[in-house]
Order: C-alpha cells, then sequence, then structure tokens
C-alpha cells in the first residue's frame, strides 16, 4: 500500500528535501515525516500515526489483526507492535543536544517495552558531508552536565560530544541513553524503536519551552539518570558506525551495522533493468522508500509501479517480495524474530 505524504511541523528548520522527494509542501518547519507509523507524537493522542485511504489508521488495522501485518514469530517475540518507527528526517538547522531513555528506564518509569535506540541511514549532505555528534568524548560529572544545562551552554554542551562527519550512504547507530544530535544539512532516514521518548539538554533558541517540556513529565533531576555520560572510546564508535561508500552498487546491500541487529533492519536494493541481480525480501512488515530511478515491486500482490519518491507499507502476509526495473529503494524492516536480546548501559 502507498503511503500519503504526512509531513510533521516541528520546533525545529527543515522539511524541503523531504517536499522534493515525496511531493510533499516542504518547510520552512516540517522536517520530519513518520513512515507506516503506529506511534504517536509525546503527549498527543492520535498525531503521527499513520492513515492508510479508505482503510484507516494503522495502528487499529495492526491491533486488529498483528499476525497478518507482522506475521506469528514476530508477534510471538515482540508483540502486537512493529517494533520500529521510520521516519525522515531534514535537517535544516543543527538540532539541539538531547538524548533517548533506555528500555529499562522507559518500563520503569514510562510504562512502556520500548526506550529508543535510533540510527540515520544518510540520504543527503552538502559535498563536504554533514557534521552529527554521538555520544560523550570524555567521562562527565553530573553535577557538570546539569550545571551546562541549567545556563543553556550551547558550545559546553555540545563540545562534550564525538563529532562525525557523514556522507550519503553511512549508517549511524545512536544507542539509547547517549546525548547526541545532528548537524544541519543532513538528510537521513531515520529507524527507530517506536517511542517518541526525549531528553532535553539544550533547547535555548530553539522553538521549546524546555523547563516544562524537556524531561518528558519526570523531572530534570529524574530524567537525566537516563543518559550514559561515559566517554565513547575510539573502538565504541567505530562498533557504532558502518560507512557505505559504494551506495550506489547494484544487488542487494545490508546498511547496518550489526548493533543495530536487536532494533531494527535496512537493506539498500538497486536494480537495472539491464541485469538481473537478486532483490527478494522475506516475507515481513516492510517500509518501502523508493530513492532513484523508476521500477516495480512484485509479489504474490501482483507488480506495482514505483518511482523515486514513492513509499510503501508491506503487511508480513503479502509474502516475499522483489524489485526490478531502474531504481534504489530502502526496505527498512523491524529486528528479525530471533534477534539478539538487546544489550543496553545501564543493564
Amino acid at each position: 500500500m502507498f503511503l500519503p505524504v504526512t509531513q510533521l511541523d516541528h520546533f525545529y528548520l527543515g522539511g524541503d528535501r523531504i517536499g522534493a522527494l515525496r511531493g510533499g509542501p516542504g518547510g520552512p518547519r516540517r522536517p520530519e515525516e513518520w513512515l507506516g507509523s503506529t506511534v504517536t507524537r509525546f503527549g498527543e493522542t492520535d498525531r503521527g500515526i499513520t492513515t492508510l485511504p479508505g482503510l484507516g489508521d494503522l495502528r487499529s488495522l495492526v491491533l486488529a489483526d498483528p499476525e497478518q501485518w507482522l506475521g506469528a514469530a514476530h508477534v510471538a517475540r515482540y508483540g502486537s507492535n512493529p517494533a520500529v518507527l521510520v521516519k525522515l528526517l531534514d535537517a535544516g538547522e543543527r538540532l539541539p543536544v538531547h538524548v533517548h531513555p533506555t528500555k529499562r528506564f522507559a518500563k520503569d518509569h514510562l510504562g512502556c517495552d520500548y526506550g529508543k535506540t535510533e540510527a540515520w541511514v544518510v540520504l543527503e549532505t552538502p559535498p563536504e558531508g554533514a557534521s552529527v555528534w554521538v555520544g560523550c568524548n570524555r567521562d562527565v560529572d553530573p553535577t557538570e552536565l546539569r550545571s551546562l544545562i541549567d545556563a543553556q551552554d550551547k558550545p559546553g554542551l555540545v563540545g562534550l560530544l564525538n563529532e562525525l562527519t557523514v556522507h550519503p550512504g553511512d549508517a549511524i547507530v545512536v544507542p539509547s541513553g547517549t546525548p547526541h544530535c545532528t548537524g544541519a544539512g543532513a538528510f537521513v532516514l531515520e529507524l527507530q524503536e517506536p517511542t517518541d521518548f526525549s531528553v532535553l539538554l539544550e533547547w535555548d533558541g530553539f522553538a521549546l519551552d524546555g523547563p516544562a517540556e524537556g524531561h518528558l513529565g519526570l523531572g530534570f533531576d529524574f530524567a537525566l539518570e537516563c543518559v550514559n555520560r561515559r566517554a565513547f572510546s575510539t573502538d565504541d564508535l567505530a562498533r557504532l558506525v558502518r560507512r557505505n561508500g559504494e551506495h550506489a552498487r547494484l544487488g542487494t546491500y545490508p546498511l547496518m551495522p550489526v548493533v543495530a541487529d536487536p532494533y531494527f533492519r535496512t537493506v539498500r536494493i538497486r536494480t537495472t533493468s539491464h541485469t538481473n541481480y537478486t532483490s527478494e525480501v522475506g516475507a515481513s512488515f516492510a517500509i518501502v522508500l523508493a530513492t532513484t530511478g523508476a521500477g516495480f515491486i512484485r509479489g504474490t500482490f501482483g507488480q506495482l509501479p514505483i518511482q523515486r519518491g514513492d513509499a510503501l507499507v508491506v503487511p508480513h502476509a503479502a509474502g516475499s517480495f522483489s524489485f526490478g526495473g531502474d531504481a534504489t529503494v530502502l526496505v527498512a524492516l523491524p529486528p528479525a524474530p530471533d534477534a539478539p536480546t538487546a544489550e543496553e548501559f545501564d543493564a
């Protein structure tokens, strides 16, 4: 099923590249699109959930028949939740430094089985690349961190983090608990656990009431306990990043570092009408995004034409599916039913 364009407004700038790709309204403050979402914005009852024309909202459809949408093995392991949220994120400015809670923190204090480990598959950057910041570059004392937050010391907060330069094709995993932010110019496909939980460390200069909105209703004294303040070594960072410089290669190509396996999977498939490359994806709930060219998706449901900018949700009941023509597609998937159990810093 093709997904309608649903760009969401937000507190930060961006959205023109989503509009150009998907045929939406663009910016200046519509920097996100949630694709095939069963998740609401934090504190809201329905905004964020995808509506399929003529069928209704996706969350209700999945809950009504989870095995059709997700598969029996997925339901046995994860229940009736797709276990993944997929977004387009177009950063027109650097986002504020923030952090997402772990599974344990979310379960104990937010009544949810999911935290928010996320990952970015980089679609576009300026020619020189774009900066992202991930994890502390030194151990940080909690008193120092709180002082920087209270002062809204922007250079001090960003200066705590490891700066990475990313290019199209790269994939970066951001474990829950990790302070991070995305830099201006990064246009990414974001995969994450299916929540909208964020603790803000920075808000000055953004259209946010940080003292009121920044702590998930828990108060900062408590919310900041979810922050991993330890230093990330060079090896730690290397495990989080996969440099996919050959992003134009033909065939099926997994994008994520292995640390993503407990949370989600992504493959890039590039086909050409002149050569027969294997492009089949096994039966699964999936979000498909065509990023270049024109071709088709084919399965037991028949054959549907697709072109750059099309996004689709595929239910498990559709069976395996494949692609052809001259196109590049990204396929975002939940964790496999036999994926390893997540190991998080507070475990």
